[in-house]
């Protein structure tokens, strides 16, 4: 399972020694691509040197669900004008936060994966602009079968979400992106050996699944 190694400060990192700067992971992803389940499968990797991000959401924590910290609207905004949040935004009628704590995570040296916004992240670019998204995909057809196997959704809102899935791109030069037909295992393969290719860093790389 993995470790907040805020709060295990006595872990060390497998490279040794002081370690750059980390980097900023930001995942995006419509509904029913699997975004949260890569994300899932990535916490599980032993030994791994990656900081997950926990989120501040005005939503009640249910069984099953995201595990995030739960916050009233009043303290989410009380917060927010303390500056807590590195990035803060609002969907479907909820507020979410990322503490500012990342920063000084990041300073030193470990790799942070923050579960993010879409239409946030032109504001977190502006924050962070050494941000990497990473956005995942899957075909029409892959994500149609996830959301009915689920059914959660009416057929109105399986629809409006298959809409919204032909619209969701990103433009961006160190854009990483994942497409994931396949097991929660070989996207978050493709995710770390994407990330290892594209930085030239090999922080990521001993955090790899067996094949």
């Amino acid at each position: 399972m993995f470790m907040d190694p805020v709060s295990t400060p006595e872990r060390t990192k497998i490279s040794g020694g002081k370690s750059a700067s980390g980097r900023l992971f930001y995942f995006m992803g419509p509904s029913g691509v699997g975004k949260d389940t890569i994300l899932n499968t990535l916490r599980e990797i032993k030994n791994g040197e990656v900081f997950f991000a926990t989120r501040y959401i005005t939503r009640p924590v249910t069984d099953g669900g995201e595990t995030h910290i739960e916050l009233s609207k009043e303290t989410f905004q009380k917060k927010r004008q303390e500056g807590f949040f590195a990035f803060a935004w609002q969907s479907h009628g909820f507020f979410y936060g990322i503490s500012a704590r990342i920063f000084s995570i990041m300073d030193e040296g470990w790799d942070v994966i923050v579960n993010g916004s879409r239409g946030y992240f032109p504001k977190a670019e502006k924050v962070f602009p050494d941000i990497i998204p990473v956005l995942v995909t899957a075909s029409e057809a892959t994500v149609l079968q996830r959301l009915k196997t689920r059914g959660r959704e009416p057929e109105a809102e399986i629809n409006r979400r298959l809409h919204r899935l032909k619209n969701f791109s990103i433009d961006h030069k160190s854009l990483i992106p994942i497409e994931n037909e396949s097991t929660p295992e070989a996207a978050a393969n493709l995710f770390l050996s994407k990330a290892q290719r594209k930085t030239s860093d090999a922080r990521l790389d001993s955090c790899m699944f067996e094949k």
